[in-house]
């Protein structure tokens, strides 16, 4: 994905797909980076780590975003989580309970050796906190 004020750049670790996620996810960027992800999906990504760490801010339109993108994860019973949050982010992420839809790790490793556990075992209610 390469857009002027979101860019999305998609490894696998472990088993485990990883966006490094740059910019503003806000109602310009929202869309195109939803279609990505579902993308991701519909190809088959059952475990997704989001890296915010270079993401400057998420308006309700890039949490909508996540919310499709959780729900359509959790159907698949797949897992979801997001990581390195700065102060802005993550304040926006605890006011409306956002960790309550999808795990917040400190850092990408962390996100990923947590989630990489759970490759070998069913999925059961694991998906949420």
């Amino acid at each position: 994905m390469n857009n002027k004020a979101l860019d999305c750049v998609i490894k696998s670790e472990n088993g485990i797909t990883v966006a490094g996620v740059t910019g503003r996810i806000d109602g310009l960027s929202a869309h195109d980076f939803e279609g990505r992800l579902l993308e991701l999906i519909a190809g088959g990504v059952k475990y997704l780590v989001l890296n915010f760490e270079t993401v400057e801010y998420i308006s309700s339109a890039g949490l909508r975003c996540l919310l499709v993108v959780a729900k359509m994860l959790k159907n698949k019973k797949g897992l979801f989580a997001v990581c390195n949050l700065n102060t802005t982010v993550k304040e926006i992420f605890e006011m409306v309970n956002f960790d309550e839809i999808a795990r917040v790790f400190k850092s990408e490793k962390e996100a990923v050796d947590e989630y990489s556990k759970f490759l070998e075992k069913p999925m059961n209610d694991w998906w949420v906190k």
